[in-house]
């Protein structure tokens, strides 16, 4: 699969995800010629680092987005 990041977009919110501070973002790509859009959280637990990231499907609607945003925000991180 080819894939290019065309753009990147961060709140200046922080955010907690289980207890661990947390930053989000935006990432625009081209996979394979088509454009797609994924909701990134990073994640610091102590001194790793986690991205979690969600990206749109075709036909998806922006409730299955703020579905997937809120259901990501539960993760738990074990390690």
């Amino acid at each position: 699969m080819q894939v290019e990041v065309t753009s990147v977009g961060r709140d200046e919110n922080f955010y907690t995800i289980n207890g661990n501070p947390a930053r989000h973002a935006v990432l625009n790509m081209q996979a394979n010629g088509k454009s797609v859009s994924g909701d990134c959280y990073i994640i610091a637990h102590g001194n790793d680092f986690f991205i979690e990231m969600y990206y749109e499907i075709p036909g998806s609607s922006p409730s299955d987005a703020s579905t997937a945003t809120g259901i990501m925000q539960t993760f738990t991180i074990i390690g």
